[in-house]
């Protein structure tokens, strides 16, 4: 080679890198401020999330205290204690205890307790046994502290014990039992003659808000008002204050600096670089008019998690990264065009068959076929699935009064709250017009349906904010529970079941077959 040559050809090489070199970097300035954005965006979406589901574990404590409530003032007008204090014979009491625990599947034990705390009758429910302790067995509960507090009682008031564990015969139950106890007054003849004490077994409920919480893949925290654990992930933290050892083991103590704020707030939302924890405080009795009653639900989500949830967006970003750094060579440019161009025409012609275009939700085709899957699913592996038929009520009278413009924006929002409102493992589909469906493929706790039922009419009735107007919509829901039927057949009853719920005034569900 000439000589003369060899100084352009490094500078042309020079000059290729340092070109070269400034897009990369400019590519790589870019990606790393959309992941920043991105990693931000997905930070408010589980803050979101977590606020959602600790509103949700906050519904269900209130509607469980509610009923047991009404059972205990139920049970302190029962006949039958009448004519046991007008006869001293107690038998029938006895008899309809064990018919009322039986019914109640987390009703521990139903006491009658005299005015000098002698326990007259008592029944008993473990492990799907229920049964009547004899009288040689009964305890004198004098001592006990929710037969101290429900002797102040008037007639009609209840007193509700704090969340901890049962004690029989002076020592803590093991396998611990954590247990409520629902106190009542029974008045004869305007005259106080015992109480109605029902412990209920909150086992459950706590499993509920546990499986509630994990659901944004942090660590869930259910507090009292000292800074206790009553539910956590490490079963060694619970329960500190029933045990002469355990006093040391308080969340209040462990993190004083987050504690301060949650014990202050009812709501406490912080965010920083070691993650995200939010707070709620949870009054169980506030609808009957008790709001000192009342715990902490704590959702911690460690920056570690976070981090591992975005890794796959870290990896493609860092994919994409490379990829564009090679496609800046100019002799690759054109087949890289050719290239993105297909790809890109083959992910439009796959979204267009199988989403909405305008909610970008899937749309029916792809609805039917994730149905035909969970009903397969269903046969095979004997579980049960859930169907829910959502049809907006009052959107027509939006279309005709604000034009079909902010009706579709308004079934945008419909769309973006809904897919919040639900698990990442459910299907929220737009159905066609202003139908929607939501299929939960494989529902073991069917009492879940009715909160989520009921979760999802709240979060539709908040006001839409428009483009120029504020829109408030509802929606009524049918409900069809699936096994071993046929698509058609399970679509047909979900729709006869809505148009019940909006017959019978709108803004309801109802379940078909009930």
């Amino acid at each position: 080679m000439h000589p003369d040559r060899k100084t352009p050809e490094k500078i042309d090489r020079w000059l290729f890198f340092i070109i070269f070199t400034l897009i990369g970097t400019l590519i790589a300035g870019s990606i790393f401020a959309f992941y920043q954005r991105q990693y931000r965006d997905f930070q408010d979406r589980v803050a979101l999330e977590g606020q959602l589901i600790l509103e949700n574990q906050e519904r269900l404590v209130n509607l469980r205290f509610d009923s047991i409530a009404a059972d205990t003032s139920y049970l302190t007008g029962f006949h039958c204690l009448e004519i046991a204090e007008a006869t001293g014979d107690y038998s029938g009491v006895e008899k309809d205890f064990l018919s009322f625990s039986a019914a109640k599947k987390d009703f521990d034990q139903m006491r009658f307790i005299d005015n000098s705390g002698m326990e007259i009758v008592r029944v008993n429910s473990r492990n799907g046994i229920t049964e009547a302790v004899p009288r040689d067995e009964l305890q004198n509960k004098s001592n006990r502290y929710y037969v101290i507090e429900g002797m102040k009682l008037s007639q009609g008031e209840i007193y509700v014990s704090p969340l901890d564990l049962n004690i029989e015969r002076g020592e803590v139950e093991n396998p611990r039992i954590p247990m409520i106890r629902f106190v009542s007054p029974v008045y004869v003849n305007q005259e106080r003659v015992g109480l109605i004490v029902i412990n209920y077994r909150a086992s459950q409920m706590l499993e509920s808000l546990e499986s509630f919480g994990t659901q944004t893949q942090g660590r869930f925290l259910l507090l009292n008002r000292e800074g206790y654990y009553l539910a956590s992930p490490d079963d060694e933290e619970e329960w500190g204050f029933m045990y002469p050892d355990g006093k040391l083991k308080r969340y209040s103590l462990t993190d004083p600096e987050n504690w301060k704020p949650i014990y202050s707030n009812e709501t406490y939302l912080h965010e920083s670089t070691d993650g995200i924890i939010l707070s709620r405080i949870i009054r169980p009795l506030s609808r009957i008019g008790n709001d000192e009653y009342y715990w902490y639900a704590v959702n911690i989500i460690p920056k570690r998690q976070m981090t591992e949830n975005t890794r796959s967006l870290v990896l493609q970003l860092f994919l994409l990264g490379a990829f564009l750094f090679i496609l800046s060579a100019a002799p690759a440019w054109g087949l890289s065009k050719v290239f993105i161009r297909r790809r890109r025409l083959k992910r439009e012609l796959y979204y267009s068959a199988n989403y909405d275009e305008l909610t970008s939700l899937p749309n029916r085709h792809l609805f039917n076929d994730r149905l035909e899957q969970a009903l397969y699913h269903t046969k095979r592996y004997n579980h049960k699935g859930v169907l829910f038929f959502l049809d907006l009520d009052g959107f027509k009278s939006v279309n005709d009064r604000y034009g079909h413009e902010r009706g579709d924006e308004l079934l945008k929002l419909v769309g973006k709250r809904l897919k919040i409102g639900i698990r990442a493992s459910d299907t929220v589909a737009r159905f066609g017009g202003d139908e929607f469906v939501i299929l939960v493929p494989i529902e073991q706790k069917f009492e879940g349906m009715k909160i989520l039922a009921s979760k999802l009419i709240e979060v539709i009735s908040h006001p839409f904010a428009l483009t120029g107007a504020e829109v408030s919509i509802g929606v009524s829901i049918g409900i069809r529970i699936f096994f071993d039927e046929d698509a058609e057949t399970v679509l047909n009853d979900a729709d006869k079941a809505m148009y019940k719920a909006k017959s019978a005034g709108k803004g309801r569900y109802s379940i078909f077959g009930e």
